[in-house]
């Protein structure tokens, strides 16, 4: 059972610091780095997850189509 009066949620009054770390990558062009990847990873198992509770069916191919889940509906369960 969780106890939601222990999680810790930053407001906006409170200060977070931050440090910038310059280290080129060597597979970015000028030594750059990708900063919004990150979010982007879970987002295609997120809306699988979605279709599977709504349709009852899990489609394991990305990128999620509407062909492929149809053609997942259409097969016998």
């Amino acid at each position: 059972m969780a106890v939601i009066s222990l999680h810790f949620i930053v407001g906006s009054h409170e200060v977070v610091e931050t440090v910038i770390v310059e280290v080129p990558s060597e597979r970015g062009p000028f030594g750059a780095r990708g900063v919004g990847e990150a979010p982007v990873a879970p987002t295609a198992a997120a809306i699988a997850n979605a279709v599977a509770d709504a349709a009852g069916i899990r489609v394991r191919d990305l990128p999620l189509t509407a062909p492929r889940v149809f053609e997942a509906l259409s097969k016998p369960h």
